[in-house]
């Protein structure tokens, strides 16, 4: 119950550098998500914000995330009906 972000659905989860990385998915409302949340021990969540000359993914739902060579990378899902081939 610690987790400050919203009730989602269709989120992807991945472990990264020795912590869990929350990300996107749809709210409860059915609006696409592109946050992303940290926690070295599944207790403690922090919002991760990302700076502005990073390339940011759009919102999405259904999306696979994995980790590789120090980086997150976000693949595919569906926005607003649209299916995502981007990464």
């Amino acid at each position: 119950d610690n987790a400050q972000w919203c009730p989602r659905i269709g989120h992807s989860a991945v472990v990264h550098e020795n912590s869990i990385f929350i990300c996107g998915g749809s709210d409860e409302s059915g609006n696409s998500l592109n946050d992303v949340w940290c926690s070295a021990d599944g207790i403690t969540w922090n919002h991760v914000s990302i700076d502005e000359d990073s390339h940011m993914w759009s919102p999405r739902v259904g999306h696979s995330v994995v980790s590789h060579d120090n980086s997150i990378f976000v693949f595919g899902g569906c926005a607003k009906q649209e299916m995502l081939g981007d990464s």
